[in-house]
């Protein structure tokens, strides 16, 4: 009489995890693979037309150029105040990826014009608030070129007279211009070493070293680029870890460069008016 095969409770057991792990592989695999359809939205969540568009306390001219591609940029050009004792500064601000020129302006952009008397441009790329087409690393390159080339001749300055400030991702395009075109000075705020860099402290799970096409390896760009330097950080900020802004710093050969701690400071905390004091002498020193 033929008997009924029964697997053993061990078998039974190795056969389960098999589907398990299987199962977990599969559903691991399949979400690198939406994480790589979808980088551009992940890396660029584009905040739209949100904040104020028509301010009534900010003097401002919109203005519109063409990156290298013939796409359309927008951005604000922030005359320097009136009044002041000494020639306006000439600044281009890279902002964040979360923000527009409205966004950027309101927090960050009128601070740069007022503590530092500066003919401020802040631009939109692609993508971002009314400048066209879809945002992406070599897209966002070419955007900052343009910006530089048109604040050039809007204010009769050359690369090297401009101060180039690069906040969050801003600090991407910030470096490469600095490293590519040259600049006054680099003031970088809470940016990384480079996007996986970043990446890869909240999201240790993925292998974002290998996956991501989004770079911005602005620690590797920096070590030729000798333009003076003016770095800031918060100590809690837990978006980009203070580590990897440290990484930048430590790339840099200049040899006129300062590193400003915010102590108890978030990603998106505004800046204490000691991070201003600091930063105006370091500029007056470079004068």
């Amino acid at each position: 009489m033929n008997e009924t095969f029964k697997p053993s409770p061990k078998k039974r057991w190795l056969s389960r995890m098999k589907w398990i792990f299987g199962l977990c592989v599969a559903f691991y695999s399949a979400l690198l693979v939406i994480l790589v359809l979808n980088e551009n939205r992940l890396v660029y969540p584009t905040p739209g037309m949100r904040g104020n568009w028509q301010p009534t306390d900010i003097t401002f001219e919109e203005v519109n150029f063409k990156s290298k591609d013939d796409t359309d940029i927008s951005g604000w050009f922030l005359p320097a105040p009136m009044g002041r004792d000494r020639p306006p500064r000439t600044l281009l601000l890279c902002h964040g990826n979360g923000e527009n020129v409205a966004m950027a302006t309101a927090h960050m952009g009128d601070e740069l014009r007022q503590f530092l008397g500066a003919n401020v441009l802040v631009f939109d790329y692609r993508g971002y608030g009314k400048s066209d087409g879809s945002p992406h690393e070599q897209g966002i390159l070419m955007d900052a070129e343009a910006a530089m080339s048109w604040l050039n001749k809007k204010t009769d300055t050359t690369p090297q007279d401009v101060i180039v400030v690069g906040h969050s991702i801003g600090g991407g395009p910030a470096c490469h211009l600095a490293s590519k075109i040259g600049a006054k000075a680099l003031v970088l705020q809470r940016t990384f070493a480079s996007l996986p860099d970043a990446a890869k402290s909240n999201f240790w799970f993925i292998p974002v070293d290998r996956i991501m096409s989004n770079r911005y390896p602005s620690a590797e760009k920096i070590r030729t680029c000798d333009v003076p330097l003016f770095q800031s950080h918060g100590d809690r900020d837990y978006l980009v870890p203070i580590s990897s802004g440290k990484k930048i710093f430590d790339s840099s050969p200049s040899k006129n460069k300062q590193f400003y701690l915010n102590s108890g400071g978030g990603h998106w905390d505004r800046l204490p008016k000691d991070y201003w004091n600091r930063l105006i002498a370091f500029l007056n020193g470079l004068e």
